[in-house]
């Protein structure tokens, strides 16, 4: 495993795009610029051609560890794997999106896209839906009556090094972000 601390800035004058599974992830992309490098969260946007995929969950890395041409960031220490950057002095988010956008922002990103981070109310679990379930379903509507404290996440993301790089690009974080 690789520290974080080896990538601080390695990308300054490049811009990301971080992917959540959020319905918004496929209305959310095609509204942003091209960008430099793809940052997925956990497995949902393995459709794509990531650069890294961010994960918490030990669980995930039997269904991403067949991926030869990404890297993976985490905070677990159980990988023995060249491909994986241990994220060790990541703050306590407890979510995979929120450990995605520090490490962008910890990488020194000019600009942040996040696309699919639909907030849920975490209360509500029937209410949590993934983005291949999309807009052609009943159920995604009821992501956008969701209105969870977000407080913390504000708080989180306002304390990142460069908060103003980052930009939601729909949903209950880009209406308290920007």
């Amino acid at each position: 495993m690789q520290p974080v601390e080896h990538f601080k800035d390695e990308y300054k004058g490049k811009t990301c795009a971080v992917l959540g599974g959020g319905v918004s992830l496929a209305t959310d992309l095609r509204q942003i610029e091209p960008v430099d490098i793809l940052i997925g969260v956990n497995q949902h946007s393995l459709i794509l051609p990531l650069d890294f995929l961010v994960f918490r969950d030990r669980d995930v890395w039997p269904l991403i560890n067949h991926i030869h041409d990404c890297r993976f960031v985490t905070h677990l220490n159980k990988f023995n794997d060249g491909r994986v950057i241990h994220a060790g002095i990541c703050p306590p988010i407890g979510y995979s999106g929120g450990m995605a956008i520090w490490f962008a922002d910890y990488l020194g990103f000019d600009r942040i896209d996040v696309c699919g981070m639909d907030q849920y109310d975490p209360k509500k679990h029937e209410g949590r839906e993934y983005w291949w379930e999309g807009p052609q379903t009943n159920l995604a509507r009821k992501h956008t009556s969701c209105n969870s404290d977000l407080s913390r996440t504000k708080l989180f993301v306002d304390t990142l090094q460069h908060p103003e790089r980052i930009w939601f690009v729909s949903g209950r974080l880009k209406e308290i972000h920007q």
